[in-house]
């Protein structure tokens, strides 16, 4: 089974699924959005499939930071491809219903609430919290002819207030 990689052409997301987040559509002037880590798959075998759980060091992360007091609800628009930089090839990529979790005021993902991220949380009311740390990980199922090299893709985070 061939290895799609050589150094330096690492098929690796390195930092680029947050780093590329595309439009980030927050819920006030007060919201921020910060992203912390990008989903890593690092260095994978071609016809094998490798997947990233929302509680390993490699998945993607970020912090909303918020107003105390604030209801709101946040979706993610989720590639289903990681395109190669320089073109020529894409690769699949899958978000499961159980790959994300978010948890307030903490920053591990142990304890943290599971969530769909291809439907996002509709609502959550900070009572208390003003950071919501969020985790994501997702599976890539490359073909046996999978060209090597670096693929990125774009997640785009929209945060809303809830009236």
């Amino acid at each position: 089974m061939p290895v799609l990689h050589r150094w330096p052409r690492t098929l690796a997301l390195v930092s680029s699924l947050v780093l590329l987040l595309g439009p980030v559509r927050v819920a006030s002037a007060q919201t921020q959005v910060t992203a912390l880590s990008g989903l890593d798959f690092g260095a994978i075998i071609s016809g094998t499939t490798s997947t990233i759980a929302p509680t390993a060091a490699q998945a993607m992360s970020f912090r909303i930071r918020a107003n105390v007091g604030l209801s709101l609800g946040f979706t993610m628009t989720l590639p289903t491809v990681l395109t190669r930089v320089g073109g020529g090839a894409t690769m699949p990529v899958s978000f499961c219903t159980t790959c994300a979790r978010y948890r307030l005021n903490n920053t591990n993902p142990a304890g943290g609430v599971t969530f769909n991220p291809n439907v996002g949380v509709l609502a959550l009311v900070l009572l208390v919290a003003g950071d919501v740390y969020v985790w994501v990980g997702g599976s890539t199922s490359p073909p046996l002819n999978q060209p090597a090299g670096n693929y990125t893709g774009t997640v785009t985070l929209t945060v809303a207030a809830i009236i």
